[in-house]
């Protein structure tokens, strides 16, 4: 059966519906997001060990010349990794799907990873006949102010991959969910090994950072961000750091979290951050 995998990662062209702000439109908004970007979501891309798969990254159309002019201070990325406007993301699905049977279309944040054997599992996985999504339950957040890592697990996180008859796709059909929390409730699979990597770069923030899901050895930590970053990996500090130094901290229970928010946002892991902050 022949299948063909996208990754769609939105980097500034969603729609702005928590604040009034066009600040992912701006150029300073532009430069710290792709910063982040090139840092760790290019770098998993990157290291998958199967590269049969392209991800399509849609920027905000009338920001073309500033995510260009950006694009030009890093490294070419391969063909495979792909910034495009959003008004083409459709057409440039349809180009890549042409002729198979299959979509796997795997959602990814533009700040996030994926582990580097990620695709490869997609390519192997042999869903139930009316399975439509495949959600991963299991991952970590690394938080990348002070090297620290905790595993994470969510019942229907912003990591999961729809799965259409190609023929259908073309034809219109699209799944209808109202934020990856819906995921959950179409016909799906679980993928068990810990697959995601959600990356903190903004101290106000917290949850799941606590000494029960703690990685604490250092050289375990370099091991699993090299399994998602491949050697590319940041320089980890000697000693773990002190999380008691934490920032509105949350206490979680489901999918819902307690404390105060002082004015900020959750993003869409859920998580508090800054509403003011670029990478926000």
């Amino acid at each position: 059966m022949s299948k063909r995998i996208i990754v769609k990662i939105t980097f500034n062209s969603w729609r702005i519906q928590r604040s009034k702000s066009d600040q992912q439109l701006s150029k300073s908004w532009i430069h710290n997001r792709m910063s982040i970007f090139m840092k760790f979501t290019a770098q998993s891309l990157k290291n998958q060990t199967n590269k049969n798969f392209i991800a399509l990254v849609q920027y905000a159309d009338q920001t073309e010349h500033i995510i260009r002019q950006t694009l030009k201070k890093y490294p070419k990325l391969p063909g495979n990794i792909r910034f495009i406007k959003g008004t083409d993301f459709e057409q440039e699905v349809a180009r890549y799907i042409a002729g198979s049977e299959s979509l796997y279309m795997a959602r990814l944040d533009s700040d996030d990873m994926y582990h580097k054997t990620f695709i490869q599992q997609l390519h192997d996985y042999k869903p139930k006949k009316d399975t439509q999504v495949l959600i991963n339950q299991k991952g970590y957040i690394y938080n990348s102010l002070n090297h620290t890592l905790s595993t994470y697990t969510r019942s229907s996180p912003p990591f999961f991959t729809f799965i259409y008859d190609t023929e259908k796709y073309l034809a219109g059909k699209r799944y209808k969910i109202n934020g990856h929390n819906d995921a959950i409730k179409l016909p799906h699979e679980v993928l068990k090994p810990l697959n995601f990597i959600v990356v903190i770069h903004n101290a106000n923030t917290m949850s799941k950072f606590t000494r029960e899901n703690m990685v604490t050895d250092s050289a375990k930590i370099k091991q699993i961000l090299q399994q998602f970053m491949g050697s590319r990996t940041p320089a980890l500090p000697k000693k773990p750091a002190n999380f008691k130094r934490r920032v509105n901290a949350a206490h979680w229970n489901g999918n819902t979290a307690r404390g105060t928010n002082h004015g900020n946002l959750r993003n869409s892991h859920g998580i508090w951050v800054n509403k003011n902050h670029p990478f926000a």
